[in-house]
């Protein structure tokens, strides 16, 4: 029996699903088919931008739901392999994500790894569409009220995945207090031959605030949304798999991993695609620039060219600002008279700005 051992802030036992593994080195785009869903799980964690809205994502993208050339365009940006279709619940908008499945198979062939993640119990025809558009793995979500006895609907949804070839599993939350019914859902999933079962780790979200302090709560550290707890139950239900020597995978994703480990190798990816000559990529994946700013942007950058000899492809208009390498910038800051500083930005498309140092 292999060793049960942390790696990368997440703990197996069995080989994780093929989209958690392109998902670590950051491969995956994530698209968000709708923030519509019939489900109601008190603790998801969706943003209130998404939360109940019609609304469609490519990682931090907004697109138009119809806008697959965005789609296409935005999983290139981060060399994806594959693609996590999620929600709400895209079940919900079943035509629209059985058409995106169909589009990134066209668009990058049968090898881009496509699953989904829904709370409906999927019936043969709708099932007959997602397999046929091409879909690879699916993660069935029941609710905590069926984890100790699996509703027939989520077992014969199982069972008929994968009898049209779809890797099938579960995800679902560890939850505090709900070890023995996350045990006696591994059990049945176990008997039923289920492929996997991930476990993440507990967050609170702006939406989910409310119900959590209901139900009391609390943070694991001062510095993480991860719920105290969650960890301490996921580890034990893998361990639990380990030693009974499950066929079935069991893998638990750590709150930490997603953000310091999933997210970062995603930036990496995209930063490498979008990051000019004048730019510097951190190991963090963000983006380091030089700016002046200045109300005519075009002169300052050719007074700045001529009088520090600039390199062209060092320096440059964006955004109705002077952007210049930041190891420049630094040299050259004390004798300008414009505002000057040093951002770091995210790679994504609204450049989200992290912080701000001036240099003068």
């Amino acid at each position: 029996m292999p060793e049960l051992r942390w790696k990368n802030m997440k703990i197996a036992h069995g080989k994780p699903p093929m989209g958690c593994v392109q998902c670590e080195k950051g491969a995956k785009m994530v698209l968000l088919a709708t923030g519509l869903c019939d489900v109601g799980c008190w603790y998801c964690p969706l943003s209130a931008r998404k939360l109940g809205n019609d609304v469609a994502f490519a990682n931090e993208l907004q697109v138009e739901p119809e806008d697959k050339d965005s789609i296409i365009r935005e999983a290139r940006m981060v060399d994806a392999l594959g693609t996590g279709i999620t929600g709400g619940d895209p079940a919900v908008v079943l035509d629209r994500t059985v058409d995106y499945i169909s589009t990134l198979k066209s668009g990058f062939g049968d090898s881009h790894h496509v699953h989904l993640y829904t709370g409906t119990p999927l019936g043969p025809a709708q099932l007959d569409k997602l397999s046929e558009a091409g879909l690879d793995e699916v993660r069935f979500h029941p609710k905590p009220a069926g984890w100790k006895d699996l509703p027939e609907p989520h077992r014969r949804a199982a069972s008929d995945a994968m009898d049209r070839g779809i890797v099938t599993g579960f995800e679902i939350p560890a939850i505090p207090g709900t070890k023995k019914d996350i045990l006696a859902l591994v059990d049945t999933l176990e008997a039923m031959e289920v492929a996997f079962i991930n476990l993440n780790e507990l967050e609170y979200s702006e939406t989910n605030w409310d119900a959590m302090q209901e139900r009391e709560h609390t943070w694991r550290t001062d510095t993480s949304n991860a719920i105290r707890g969650s960890e301490k139950v996921a580890v034990q239900v893998v361990t639990f798999a380990h030693d009974a020597d499950l066929n079935m995978t069991v893998h638990f994703c750590s709150s930490a991993y997603k953000d310091g480990v999933q997210l970062r190798n995603r930036l990496r990816r995209r930063a490498k695609n979008v990051a000019c000559a004048r730019d510097v990529i951190t190991t963090d994946g963000t983006i380091m620039k030089g700016i002046v700013e200045t109300n005519d942007p075009e002169k300052v950058m050719k007074n700045i060219v001529e009088l520090f000899e600039v390199p062209k492809e060092m320096v440059g208009v964006n955004e109705g600002r002077v952007e210049i390498a930041p190891w420049i910038l630094e040299e050259i800051a004390s004798r300008i008279e414009e505002k000057a500083f040093i951002i770091e930005v995210y790679p994504t498309e609204d450049r989200l700005e992290v912080e701000r140092a001036p240099l003068n």
